[in-house]
């Protein structure tokens, strides 16, 4: 474009004085900013004391028949405030199978300095996801690289979980879905049944503004909406069918009645979706509950006194509790850092959904918990170790060193005796957090500034926090939590090269902004 003829007759109107530079010249100043930021983020990676969470999904371009892998870094920074940074997006040949996946993934986590600092990796519940993230593991267990062997590590993203236990909730009701998508096409097709049907909501005494709008199939918000909307307009539907003969599409009774369950159950996906993708970046800890909610409804649906509640409950549950298994651990883990849960609500949740078994599931979670704590408070205590040499010796060494005072004796007596029984019957940070009060809930708590305010008095827990609420347990954006889509990259993008691509993608998403943190 910025060579084409009549663009740069356009600019010369403009302004004559303007001299219109290359593509090339542009290209090349775009990958130099590119270098220089990532110099920049090299050394900010490097220097950051705490453990990243990573990200990762392919992107397809129809115009290029090429695929992309895109890499993304999650952490809580120095500031306390939850970063999102971008470290590749790299043109990925195929086959996109899990060797391919495992080899690029590992080479980008060498080249950014990574294979140490990582807590966890999320992706969707593709089958090569799940090999390529076995291979992952063992090479970072190999490492001694990751925590707790890598129990903690594999996550799977959230958002793809409820996406596709609710694709198995419509089937339910498919015949009723394209009833209402017909219904809609037949209205925008037919001004004589568009005229009919407002007709009937005047009487109805409905908004004039209301109406079914029309889904977008790759979306299941957008097929639940529209079926909310219908039933909303049940009664409006019936006048139709009434009034006009051509009208074929409109639903029985009973298909009516099943829909109505149908869209109950779901409603409680639907907030729990938008709870977790409403904001840029949820801390881990916004999870667990609201997976927690879903498991006790797919429960109570098993037992429905209505056959079809139950048939759809049957295969939500299985396929909830085979991808669930994955992640629950550190969701679980997670709801701990929040001060106003802790390992209470963990308890509440695990004795409504287990019963008599739940004390296994607690134990699970708090075993995992302290030893996570003994490995983070291990590192805390070689970093001091180290810095005691640094400036000479320990606090206990200085006491029994000098000799040449009168109660050195005592000193001597004191470090024998006294201080050794005080550090034995001492209570950890996380048996002193887990045993206090709980803090009180309200509607505006920071979970994060909670953790820098009190990072002072829990500084292995606060950098157990800083890591572990960073796991953002869905590998999508908001606006991407919904589709049942593909990522595809856009017409404008897919015109340049590959390198151009990523350094375009990377590049603004490092340098800082005025609209957006992290």
């Amino acid at each position: 474009m910025s060579e084409h003829e009549y663009f740069e007759i356009f600019l010369n109107g403009l302004q004559p004085m303007f001299k219109l530079v290359s593509r090339n010249t542009v290209r090349s100043d775009i990958i130099e900013v590119h270098k220089k930021e990532k110099e920049n983020m090299c050394k900010h990676f490097e220097r950051f004391p705490g453990r990243v969470t990573l990200t990762t999904d392919l992107w397809t371009s129809d115009h290029q028949n090429i695929g992309y892998i895109c890499l993304t870094s999650h952490f809580i920074g120095e500031d306390w405030e939850l970063k999102k940074k971008i470290l590749a997006y790299k043109c990925i040949e195929y086959p996109h199978d899990a060797e391919t996946l495992f080899r690029y993934i590992t080479d980008l986590i060498l080249d950014w300095n990574l294979e140490k600092k990582l807590f966890c990796m999320v992706v969707d519940n593709a089958t090569v996801n799940d090999a390529m993230v076995r291979s992952l593991k063992s090479w970072l267990c190999a490492k001694s690289s990751i925590l707790l062997e890598g129990k903690l590590f594999h996550v799977r993203c959230s958002a793809h979980i409820l996406n596709l236990i609710v694709q198995d909730g419509l089937q339910v009701i498919r015949d009723f879905i394209y009833k209402v998508r017909e219904s809609v096409k037949y209205l925008k097709r037919s001004p004589f049944a568009t005229q009919k049907f407002n007709h009937a909501k005047a009487q109805l005494k409905l908004k004039d503004k209301k109406k079914v709008k029309m889904d977008c199939p790759t979306r299941w918000n957008s097929t639940f909406l529209m079926i909310k909307s219908a039933l909303e307009m049940k009664e409006v539907f019936w006048r139709l069918a009434q009034t006009d003969r051509n009208y074929k599409f409109h639903p029985s009774d009973e298909e009516w009645k099943v829909a109505q369950a149908i869209c109950d159950c779901l409603e409680h996906f639907y907030a729990a979706t938008n709870h977790f993708s409403g904001t840029s970046f949820p801390t881990s800890n916004v999870f667990f509950p609201d997976i927690c909610k879903i498991q006790l409804h797919l429960s109570k649906w098993e037992k429905s006194e209505h056959e079809f509640l139950r048939l759809m409950a049957g295969p939500m549950k299985v396929k909830f509790d085979k991808y669930w298994e994955d992640c629950s651990l550190v969701l679980a883990v997670a709801i701990v850092f929040d001060p106003r849960f802790k390992m209470d609500l963990v308890e509440y949740y695990y004795d409504r959904l287990h019963g008599f078994d739940a004390h296994k599931y607690v134990e699970r979670v708090r075993s995992a918990i302290f030893d996570l704590f003994t490995e983070y408070e291990d590192d805390l205590s070689q970093s001091k170790m180290e810095l005691r040499h640094e400036v000479g010796g320990s606090y206990n060494d200085n006491m029994v060193a000098s000799n040449d005072d009168e109660l050195s004796g005592f000193d001597s007596w004191y470090v024998r005796g006294r201080s050794s029984n005080i550090i034995a019957h001492k209570k950890s940070e996380l048996e002193e957090y887990l045993e206090e009060p709980l803090f009180p809930r309200t509607e505006n708590f920071n979970i994060l500034n909670w953790w820098k305010i009190n990072s002072a008095k829990l500084p292995t827990l606060a950098k157990m926090a800083r890591d572990i609420l960073a796991v953002p347990a869905t590998t999508v954006a908001s606006e991407a939590a919904f589709s049942v889509g593909g990522r595809v990259i856009d017409e404008s993008r897919a015109s340049m090269l590959p390198e151009t691509v990523e350094a375009l993608v990377t590049t603004k998403d490092w340098l800082p902004s005025r609209k957006r943190k992290g």
